[in-house]
């Protein structure tokens, strides 16, 4: 009996296990197709509402123009900016002007294109960032700000401020020097002194600890200017907009 209840296990579970796996396989990609459905089409509502609400604002901000002078530049850069603007949220205010006020120039005739291809590979984050970015030094940048900086700068909205940072450089250079100097004038006199009148008492302890001083100060200087270009705190200062930053920027009003 107990060899037939084996044989009915092993026989049987294999068989199970074939007939209903491809049912689960099918189940399941019906599952993550329907649930990718639904979010799509939450999506596509989304974005619906996103741009009635931006064309509505345009409009309220700006009378219509005979369209039958708009030229195909223009209606070509529409569809671009249909696709953009339809992913920013109303809600999002600093953004949404960006881009509403970049349909207003574009219809005024107003060249472009440079701006709405810098704005179509901007992540809302770094979006957000180039907006804090360009506010009133006394607005603290976030760590997710400062993680932005490097993008936005590899997208040449932002700059390295080199008038800062050559100042910063110079005035390393001069204490330095200042610095060599005093150590100079503190066992200069006992080195020339020493060896020539009493070679046996020059203290080089001294002058080794002075140099090791000197070069630990370059050092010391060498490290925080490369914090300073890092970022941090400093961000405002060491950094800037680029002409096209500044552009994008501006047109929140």
């Amino acid at each position: 009996m107990s060899d037939t209840k084996e044989v009915k296990g092993i026989t049987f579970l294999p068989a199970l296990t074939a007939l209903i796996k491809p049912s689960t396989e099918y189940l399941g990609e019906e599952f993550k197709n329907a649930i990718k459905s639904k979010v799509d089409e939450h999506k596509k509502k989304k974005e619906e509402d996103n741009l009635i609400q931006h064309l509505k604002s345009v409009q309220e901000k700006t009378p219509i123009k005979d369209q039958e002078n708009i030229s195909y530049a223009q209606l070509d850069m529409f569809n671009d900016w249909v696709d953009g603007a339809s992913k920013i949220d109303p809600k999002q205010s600093e953004l949404s002007q960006v881009w509403q006020n970049l349909l207003i120039k574009a219809g005024e005739g107003e060249p472009t294109e440079i701006i709405l291809n810098k704005l179509k590979t901007l992540s809302a984050g770094e979006a957000l960032a180039l907006m804090k970015f360009s506010k009133p030094s006394n607005i603290i940048l976030s760590k997710e700000d400062l993680y932005h900086l490097d993008a936005l700068e590899k997208n040449e909205l932002i700059r390295p401020n080199n008038t800062f940072l050559s100042l910063v450089q110079w005035g390393m250079g001069f204490s330095v020097l200042f610095l060599i100097i005093i150590m100079f004038r503190t066992f200069a006199f006992d080195v020339i002194s020493g060896s020539i009148l009493i070679p046996s008492k020059i203290n080089y302890w001294n002058i080794i600890f002075s140099v090791t001083s000197i070069f630990a100060y370059i050092a010391g200087a060498l490290t925080f200017i490369s914090f300073l270009k890092k970022g941090g705190k400093w961000a405002k200062k060491i950094k800037r907009l680029t002409w096209i930053g500044h552009s994008i920027v501006d047109l929140r009003g």
